[in-house]
């Protein structure tokens, strides 16, 4: 059975959360900015660009932290 998150876990999860938005808030405003864009019509080339580089940085993290926790766990049965 799996235990409910403790409040370390929801606060790590909160700062990954941020990070990843930050992330690609600065990736799609570069990437507005070197278009040379403005008003309208850059929020809405922004915004795919923020989400999709957010969400493959939070897909990132999470692979990694279930790669090192494998790797915890294989050598601790050992």
């Amino acid at each position: 059975m799996e235990s409910s998150p403790t409040i370390v876990n929801v606060v790590l999860q909160l700062v990954a959360i941020i990070a990843c938005g930050t992330l690609g808030a600065v990736a799609g405003w570069a990437v507005v900015a070197g278009l040379g864009l403005a008003g309208t019509v850059a929020a809405l080339a922004a915004l795919p660009v923020a989400m999709v580089v957010a969400v493959g940085a939070w897909a990132l993290g999470v692979a990694q932290f279930d790669r090192l926790r494998s790797r915890r766990s294989r050598a601790v049965s050992r």
